[in-house]
């Protein structure tokens, strides 16, 4: 008698779960943009252009050409 409330309340868990899965899905789909949530890809090359400056390497920044 109980086995139809089990099976309702499991299939309601299992979509909510397939729903959050979708919408993290969504939200990590393009980490590249400028969304709260996407990667600092601007302060990562900033970081990247320090420490090749620090080895030798010169970058103009404007047009990020290498410069030796």
């Amino acid at each position: 008698m109980h086995g139809y409330l089990i099976s309702i309340s499991v299939q309601i868990l299992i979509t909510f779960v397939l729903i959050g899965t979708l919408s993290i899905a969504e939200e990590i789909e393009d980490p590249f943009g400028t969304d709260e949530n996407d990667l600092p890809i601007f302060r990562y090359c900033e970081g990247i252009m320090k420490e090749l400056d620090l080895v030798g390497i010169k970058f103009d920044r404007k047009s990020l050409v290498t410069i030796i």
